[in-house]
């Protein structure tokens, strides 16, 4: 699951950051204030205009009526050139925009604090993950790409500025406010990552603005209510805290924010602030790092700067200083009043303040406010909440699982720790953590409340001790060192007890700083650190686990004992679950397979269906369609339980007779009645094996055995059925009907006697499978239910596959197939629908499997891992090989070794369709099943369903190629990744 670079991370790679050329950052980046659009706006302004042009005003859209109007009158009054939006909701704010600049003599550049989206200020957006995740990801093309997604959602609501990305060194475990939102302690990860981030953002023709200049890692103070003081020496800053800005700058960085910092080296006033320091902004950023885009102070309302200077002499020093834009005074009014006066006494240069105003209309007219149109508020939530967005947050979350501790190799889980396994969560109720984590085993999951007491933790811990392994997942939290990371004293002391007293693995959802100060983490086998705690990141952790996927996340800060950079490996070993991008396949291609599966179940083809597919071992189209009647009033759920019907070939018999042919115990060149004990005049037992499984045996193709044991008025005949259970009844064929021993001894001697075709040749036949889960019994010494159960789909954790689910599952989650008329006068729920099979108590080589599309999709995934799954070894690889390789073609014969395989030959049809792989291979079901896999292409597919509900005359499903429609999809959705 690789995703490419995109054009400008190569280059990037490339340059390998060596920075000895001249200046020359893209000229499309650069502030020209030599267009005419600037020149004419400029001198139709009045001095005050020009000075109100450099001030941005704050404003919500979630205040009211006089908060817009005293917004409005600032605009109309002074002709402000900036606003920066806080706290509302999209269209509140579009239509707040609209007035705006409605009210404007020139167009306002909007701007937003939107470190990871609009959603960090508005409602009914989603959010990006912070930048300390994006720390975590080693492909910074997700970053450029969330760049650009970010833009667009800016540029859609009519946003120009994005004060991000911070690239601040996250050095100081203890700094209050950058914290999450930095990209890490890595000087050339937070540059390679700001880079990308900004890119994408400018690519959308958006004003960025890198902050906090000159660096606020290294504080302990948050400059929102102090001013931070920071003592380093300037070869100090040079090679750290200015490393990402000096490069960046020469990557074509368009806006910088100056932070309220107390840097004694580069200007040692007291309570000189660097927003205010002219040898900082106008020395060092402007004349020796060449920085030609705007300059942007942070917020003057700031504790930080505004303790010690009043509204207005702040903001004449701040125009001193070297700043472009005035952000967030505290009163616009006082402030222009102020510069003002200040040029009237020559304090200030009017020059200044025009060179100043030219600059922003400069940027304006980059940004295209010279043709501003009206925000369209029409679809504008659905426009800002585009699937890349959740394309990007799977991706991102899935690349930034981090884990830090690893004894004994104990992640991700192995088959035989998937028992006796307990799943402890504190914080939080189920939510799809639990939920996937239900796909691979079935856990006993306990909840903790984050208040819970001592004597609750102690209760439970004492239960847990009965446990093999423990998981403890810590939900709940906060990105917030204010809010404590959202970590009560309950959840405290319930992390440290855990590491005490209980060999557990630790799952924390959030910010690893969180975990600065517990006690006894290290003693805890494993660690992941997720660093959000959503439903993304709940899903790909509970994957991480299980082995669902590779963990590449790397550490960003340093905390305790554990560095940055901290990275241990967790291998792949199970199906993963993902956005169908991750695996390249095209997601609005997709909605044809819906439509198909849709239209199936409208023109009556299936009551309803499960539809899986797979890519690489990843899970990226899981759904359900339908009802399990027509009499619409159960719906299909994705785990529902299909009766499998022929599929039954390959997920039971051959699975059993490839372990048995690896281990030297089965033969392909033998007879059956090599195997069994079968008499002498037995037709099928001179049949060699393999002439049998791939259907050139000259057996018939089926045979109706339970005609034989009615009577003429189609009634049962009392030596071999029961309505009863008794002595001699022992065969449950479906409710309130049983078979005696001899009608079973009767199918096999029809079988026995059934005459051989005169020609060798390919016809398919269900009759040599009755012979073959008795050889596996015969081989094993075990039922052929049990040694399945045992071998294959209890240490895979295929929990609903198995057969006769009457006996032991919610008849509610299994799909009826038939109500048969002729033989059983019942509808058929929860027993095979196939009749040899019921014959004999519905365990049988060629049907009687059941299972779900999931733990279908695991035994499918086994055989193109070349029959490893979860780490373990079920059949060898050679046996795979041979089995799924069509070795008949001379002979007219498509098929491998109990294997479907695609037709070969143009004009014949055949199981799927047309021009797929001819590596591929699985098999189909008469109930309306299907499984597929493709070793080329990575494409595994489950089809479920029951076509012959209430009827197997309806043959819609197969005339109308429901199935193979469906499949063909898939292949059609693989997208072909280029690098122009």
């Amino acid at each position: 699951m690789k995703r490419l670079y995109s054009v400008f991370t190569i280059l990037l790679f490339l340059h390998n950051f060596s920075f000895s050329q001249e200046n020359n950052p893209c000229d499309y980046t650069c502030i020209d204030t030599t267009y005419h659009w600037v020149d004419s706006v400029f001198n139709s302004l009045t001095p005050e205009q020009r000075i109100a042009q450099l001030i941005m005003v704050d404003a919500y859209s979630n205040k009211g009526v006089e908060h817009k109007n005293h917004i409005e009158s600032l605009i109309k009054k002074y002709n402000i050139g900036g606003i920066i939006f806080f706290q509302g909701g999209p269209v509140r704010q579009a239509n707040l925009t609209n007035t705006f600049q409605k009210a404007a003599q020139t167009p306002i550049m909007i701007a937003m604090d939107a470190e990871w989206g609009l959603a960090m200020r508005l409602d009914s957006v989603e959010p990006f993950p912070r930048q300390m995740m994006l720390g975590a990801i080693s492909n910074n093309g997700l970053i450029y790409d969330m760049g650009l997604a970010i833009g667009k959602q800016c540029r859609r609501l009519g946003v120009h500025i994005n004060f991000a990305p911070v690239v601040d060194i996250n050095n100081n475990p203890n700094n209050p406010v950058i914290n999450s939102r930095s990209f890490g302690e890595n000087k050339k990860k937070v540059l390679k990552k700001a880079f990308s981030y900004m890119q994408g953002m400018v690519d959308q023709r958006l004003i960025v603005s890198a902050k906090h200049f000159p660096g606020h890692g290294d504080t302990d103070a948050d400059s929102h209510n102090a001013l931070p003081i920071i003592n380093h020496p300037i070869s100090r800053l040079n090679r750290l805290e200015l490393f990402p800005y000096k490069h960046l700058i020469k990557l074509g960085l368009n806006g910088i924010m100056v932070a309220h910092l107390q840097v004694n080296a580069l200007d040692n006033r007291p309570h000189r602030p660097s927003s205010i320091s002219k040898p900082t902004i106008t020395g060092l950023l402007r004349n020796k790092m060449k920085f030609t885009g705007l300059v942007f102070t942070d917020a003057l309302n700031m504790r930080g700067v505004a303790d010690y200077y009043e509204p207005g002499q702040l903001e004449i020093e701040a125009l001193k200083a070297g700043n472009d834009v005035l952000l967030y005074p505290a009163d616009a009014e006082i402030s222009i009043k102020a510069i003002e006066k200040a040029i009237e006494k020559g304090e200030l240069s009017e020059s200044i303040v025009n060179t100043r105003c030219k600059r922003v209309l400069a940027a304006k007219y980059w940004l295209g406010l010279d043709t501003l149109k009206p925000i369209k508020t029409e679809n504008l939530i659905k426009d800002l909440n585009p699937p890349k967005t959740e394309e990007l947050n799977n991706w991102i979350s899935s690349e930034a699982i981090t884990c830090i501790q690893n004894k004994d190799n104990t992640l991700p889980l192995s088959n035989e720790n998937l028992n006796n396994l307990a799943i402890v969560t504190i914080g939080a109720e189920k939510n799809e953590f639990h939920t996937r984590i239900k796909e691979y085993t079935n856990p006993d999951f306990y909840f903790l409340k984050k208040n819970s007491t001592e004597s609750k933790i102690k209760s439970l811990i004492k239960k847990l001790k009965n446990y093999n392994n423990v998981i403890l997942a810590v939900q709940g939290t906060s990105n917030s060192p204010y809010r404590k990371y959202g970590l009560t004293e309950g959840v405290i002391n319930t992390i440290n007890a855990f590491g005490l007293e209980i060999n557990a693995s630790l799952i924390y959802f959030g910010n690893p700083y969180a975990l600065q100060k517990l006690k006894n983490i290290e003693n805890y086998k494993s660690i992941i650190i997720t660093y959000h705690d959503n439903k993304y990141t709940h899903d790909y952790a509970a994957q991480a686990i299980f082995g669902g996927i590779e963990t590449n996340g790397v550490l960003p800060v340093s905390f305790r004992n554990y560095k940055a950079g901290t990275s241990i490996k967790l291998d792949k070993t199970r199906l993963g679950y993902v956005h169908p991008d991750m695996v390249d396949i095209d997601p609005q291609k997709l909605q044809e397979a819906d439509q198909i599966a849709e239209n199936a179940v409208n023109i009556k083809a299936t009551p309803g269906c499960v539809v899986l597919a797979a890519r690489n071992g990843y899970v990226f189209y899981h759904k359900a369609f339908g009802y399990h009647t027509y009499n619409n009033k159960q719906k299909v759920q994705l785990d529902d339980i299909y009766d499998l019907a022929s599929v039954t070939k390959i997920s039971a018999s051959a699975p059993a007779l490839m372990k048995l042919y690896g281990e030297q115990k089965f033969h392909l060149q033998k007879t059956i009645g090599d195997y069994l004990p079968l008499p002498d005049s037995s037709n099928p037992g001179s049949s060699v094996i393999i002439d049998v499984l791939t259907h050139q045996a000259r057996l018939k193709a089926w045979h109706p055995f339970y005609k034989e044991m009615l009577d003429s008025a189609g009634k049962y005949k009392s030596r071999f059925f029961s309505h009863k259970k008794k002595i001699d009844y022992q065969i449950k064929v479906a409710d309130h009907l049983y078979a005696s021993k001899e009608a079973e001894d009767t199918l096999y001697h029809i079988l026995d006697t059934l005459p051989l075709r005169d020609k060798k040749e390919y016809l398919y036949s269900d009759i040599g499978y009755y012979y073959m889960y008795k050889i596996v019994e015969n081989l094993t010494g075990k039922p052929f239910n049990i040694y399945l159960q045992n071998t294959f789909y209890k240490p895979m954790k295929c929990m609903s596959t198995g057969f006769n689910p009457y006996r032991n599952r919610d008849l509610s989650k299994v799909v009826p197939t038939e109500n048969d008329t002729v033989f059983r006068h019942q509808l058929l729920h929860g027993y095979v629908h196939d009749p040899g099979s019921a014959l004999l108590g519905g365990i049988c080589g060629h049907a009687g499997l059941f299972s779900n599309a999931n733990d279908l999709a695991k035994i499918g995934q086994m055989f193109l891992n070349m029959g490893k799954y979860g780490g373990e070894e079920f059949i060898s690889a050679n046996a795979i090989k041979f089995f799924t390789t069509a070795s008949f073609t001379s002979q007219d014969n498509r098929r491998g070794i109990a294997f479907d395989k695609p037709e070969y030959r143009r004009n014949y049809i055949g199981p799927t369709f047309w021009g797929i792989p001819l590596d591929s291979y699985g098999h189909s079901g008469f109930t309306g099943t299907y499984l597929w896999a493709d070793p080329e292409s990575g494409i595994l597919f489950v089809f479920l369903s029951n076509r012959i509900n209430p009827s197997s005359n309806n043959k819609k499903l197969i005339t109308r190629d429901i199935r193979t429609r469906i499949h063909k999809v898939f292949y059609e959705a693989i997208e072909t990744k280029q690098i122009l």
